[in-house]
């Protein structure tokens, strides 16, 4: 018995240890489940408050600004990583959202983020903006209940710009180098190439027929693949991309939601933006949250040890006083640069 008796106590130590991991493990998994679901949301509508306000406050002044000697300042360097952009307004949606510039997680946590190198917002070319699908709110989660013919609205300094909704698709992302002649993924027609103008939308995917030749007008256009290059790509039109998440799994990196539409009426004069970055499409997370997640693990061990030792050496109570509330504090630091490793988009 004596013998076995050290043998007994490894054994014990070990599965007690696991059983400790374990648990520690769950209790971050909910702990990042409540950050993005349940604190998220009202972190989401802090920041949208705050960017709201700081966006019609620039709006107004450039509207004060339009009858004077000068006119309206444009801005003259790109925009700074996680300022306001400009405001988004989805009426069927009932969706309101002030945008801010960049795609990373921390950035969409407060709305909706513009892709930078894209077009600005009521600007010539390609704007392309990415929302959160589900966590911290949800701005862009009935993306998908767009149909063709809806409207969006942008608002910048520059004024308003109104977009129509021509196709709502669920896609598969890709990253290939596009093909030669291309523009947004759409071959460029050839010269006296015929153009079919955009008729009646049909609820489901039924065929109706141009002249003799017979086409499809489905309601909502599903495709396997899209090159993400195309999609933030230059575009023949003034149009507006957004995208989000076409899943619901929190790491999800390749289903999406695109939604394009087309302006209506004229563009601004555009204002300098900032180069595409790889790192920059919206399904990734950021790689240096993984630092203060590391950060914030140790330093909960750290604590772990500590209440460990307390609750030997104190009262029940004076130790639960004592590490109660850091050791909530360091989960919920974890929790969020947990949180911040998960792509942006969802």
């Amino acid at each position: 018995m004596a013998e076995n008796e050290p043998a007994s106590i490894v054994q014990f130590s070990a599965r007690r240890v696991v059983g400790l991991v374990t648990l520690s493990g769950l209790v971050l998994v909910v702990a990042v489940i409540t950050v993005l679901y349940a604190v998220g949301p009202l972190v989401h509508n802090r920041d949208q408050r705050s960017l709201m306000a700081t966006e019609r406050e620039a709006i107004a002044h450039a509207a004060a600004q339009t009858d004077s000697l000068y006119g309206p300042t444009l801005p003259t360097v790109p925009p700074v990583p996680g300022d306001p952009v400009g405001i988004l307004a989805v009426p069927t949606l009932g969706l309101q959202q002030a945008v801010v510039e960049g795609v990373s997680s921390s950035q969409t946590v407060g709305g909706p983020g513009h892709v930078p190198g894209t077009a600005g917002l009521g600007q010539p070319g390609n704007a392309a903006v990415v929302g959160r699908r589900a966590a911290y709110g949800g701005p862009f989660g009935d993306l998908a209940e767009l149909r063709p013919g809806d409207r969006i609205v942008t608002a910048t300094v520059e004024g308003q710009v109104a977009y129509v909704v021509r196709s709502v698709r669920t896609v598969t992302l890709v990253t290939v180098a596009p093909a030669a002649g291309t523009i947004s993924g759409v071959k460029a027609p050839s010269s006296g190439a015929a153009h079919t103008s955009s008729g009646p939308v049909k609820t489901g995917s039924g065929p109706t027929k141009t002249g003799t030749t017979e086409t499809t007008t489905p309601r909502t256009a599903t495709q396997k693949t899209e090159n993400i290059r195309t999609l933030y790509g230059p575009s023949t039109d003034n149009q507006l991309t957004l995208v989000t998440s076409g899943s619901s799994l929190p790491w999800n990196t390749d289903q999406a939601v695109v939604v394009v539409a087309r302006m209506q009426g004229k563009p601004f004069t555009p204002t300098p933006q900032e180069s595409r970055s790889p790192t920059q499409q919206g399904n990734s997370g950021e790689s240096a949250a993984l630092a203060w997640l590391l950060l914030a693990l140790l330093a909960l061990i750290a604590v772990l040890v500590g209440a460990v030792a307390l609750y030997r050496r104190c009262t029940t109570r004076t130790a639960y006083l004592l590490t109660t509330a850091p050791l909530l504090a360091l989960t919920v630091l974890a929790a969020e640069a947990a949180s911040h490793l998960l792509p942006a988009w969802i």
